[in-house]
């Protein structure tokens, strides 16, 4: 009987050794695939980040798109402009009269909450004056 015995403590060594291994493989495995999972999802954080960082640059070329539309049509606008300046002579002319009245209008603007230029309105256009100005009228015939 020892000797079947012998077979059986062997054959129960042998038994525990195999899952023993199978029990350290599996943890083996349960560890490289924990660590795995972990990897991935740091890719899948820095993914996210980089989708945001790329809808984010998204908004921002839309806004410059936006931008450079406007310049183009203003472009645009211009050359349409020098080329009537530089076809049509009765144009030119009507041109540089209407920008010399934008200018001046323009410095009235400016000019708007200047006291000289209130007291100068007041002068020229209402013919008012200051009580200690002396008025002298020339009406040429000497």
């Amino acid at each position: 009987m020892a000797k079947g015995n012998r077979k059986q403590f062997s054959l129960s060594l042998l038994i525990r050794i195999l899952l023993a291994v199978m029990v350290v493989v599996s943890i083996g495995i349960f560890a490289n695939s924990l660590m795995r999972f972990n990897e991935l999802q740091r890719e899948e954080k820095k993914l996210e980040e980089a989708l945001h960082n790329l809808l984010e640059t998204r908004e921002e070329l839309n806004e410059l798109m936006g931008s450079a539309e406007s310049v183009k049509a203003l472009l645009s606008d211009y050359e349409r402009y020098q080329k009537a300046m530089e076809s049509d002579s009765d144009l030119k002319d009507a041109l540089i009269d209407w920008e010399a009245r934008k200018a001046a209008l323009q410095e009235l603007i400016n000019e708007s909450d200047n006291k000289e230029y209130i007291v100068r309105i007041a002068k020229e256009k209402l013919g008012l004056y200051f009580p200690d100005e002396e008025i002298i009228y020339n009406d040429g015939n000497g």
